[in-house]
C-alpha cells in the first residue's frame, strides 16, 4: 500500500488542434495509465465527439470544423427559424450560420 506523497506518471489527452483537455461529462480531465488506453477509450467513446485517427486527437469542435473543411458544410434550415422560407441556414456539423462563413460571402 502506498502512503504519503508519491510521484506517478499518467496520460492526459489534449486536442491536437486547439489544446482543449479531454474531459467528458464529469468536467474533470481523465487520466490514463498508457497512451494505448487513452486512444482506445477515445475510439470507443462516441458521446463526446472526440476522435483520434492514430496520429491526431481532435475535440468535437475541431473534428466538426475539419469535416467541413474537407467535405464542405451541410446546411439545414435552423429549427428556430424554420417557419421562415428564406433561412437562415446553419451547418449541421460545425454549427456556423451560412452568413458567418467568410468563404461563402459574395
Amino acid at each position: 500500500m502506498k502512503r504519503g506523497i508519491q510521484t506517478e506518471s499518467h496520460v492526459v489527452v489534449y486536442c491536437g488542434s486547439c489544446g482543449d483537455v479531454f474531459q467528458p461529462s464529469s468536467g474533470r480531465p481523465i487520466c490514463f495509465a498508457t497512451t494505448t488506453e487513452a486512444v482506445e477509450f477515445i475510439a470507443a467513446d462516441t458521446e463526446t465527439g472526440w476522435n483520434c485517427d492514430g496520429h491526431t486527437v481532435r475535440c468535437d469542435d475541431c473534428a466538426a470544423a475539419e469535416h467541413c473543411r474537407a467535405h464542405g458544410h451541410e446546411f439545414v434550415l435552423d429549427g428556430i427559424w424554420a417557419e421562415l422560407v428564406t433561412g437562415p441556414y446553419i451547418c449541421s456539423m460545425c454549427g456556423l450560420f451560412e452568413s458567418d462563413i467568410p468563404e461563402l460571402e459574395n
